[in-house]
């Protein structure tokens, strides 16, 4: 901040008034921050930098961080609330999180070899999977059970068609998977506002 002290915020970039902004919610050292958005319209270094600040501001102060940008969340939170309908859907670490959704869902990327159209034919017959093909032979499904049963029946079910896995893998659900994972739970209810 001393580099523009003598500039008015009007005239400052983005990135100095958001660092201004905070500034000013640190003079009276508040025990409790919260911060809204607060990297929306920086730059990369100025993201790294506001994510360094943030860290270190919770050490030693309640920082409470409103956003929609997923990997912001994950990048500087310890605990993370999913907001539904103005109620609270989930809390915990990200992790946690992660291994709850895991628990009733799974992704697999596999790559194939077969023809497009056999691949999907065999595919729409599994309830409870979704899947995108991803180019070259690969797809990824998404299984709505995370026991290894139903991993076990695509296997042998494209085995059985003469259709050979080539490569398959589990992949971990990031929080954008979580978070779609328990909002969608509620999607009946009202709304479709929700919040990290």
């Amino acid at each position: 901040m001393a580099d523009v002290k003598d500039r008015r915020i009007g005239n400052l970039s983005k990135g100095y008034k958001q660092r201004t902004g905070l500034a000013a919610a640190l003079v009276g050292d508040p025990k409790v921050l919260i911060l809204d958005e607060p990297t929306v319209g920086l730059d990369p270094k100025q993201i790294i930098q506001m994510r360094k600040l943030i860290r270190e501001l919770g050490k030693s102060h309640s920082v409470i961080l409103s956003s929609h940008i997923l990997p912001e969340i994950n990048a500087v939170s310890d605990r993370i609330l999913i907001i539904k309908n103005g109620s609270i859907a989930a809390e915990d670490t990200a992790d946690n999180l992660a291994r709850s959704a895991a628990a009733d869902a799974k992704r697999i990327v596999m790559r194939v070899d077969g023809e497009d159209k056999d691949v999907r034919t065999l595919l729409d017959g599994f309830e409870g999977v979704t899947y995108e093909a991803l180019g070259g032979g690969r797809y990824e499904l998404n299984i709505k059970d995370a026991s290894d049963a139903k991993s076990k029946a695509i296997f042998f079910a494209f085995a059985n068609a003469g259709l050979p896995i080539l490569e398959q893998r589990e992949e971990e659900l990031s929080l954008e998977d979580v978070f779609m994972e328990i909002t969608e739970k509620t999607e009946g209810e009202s709304s479709d506002e929700s919040n990290l």
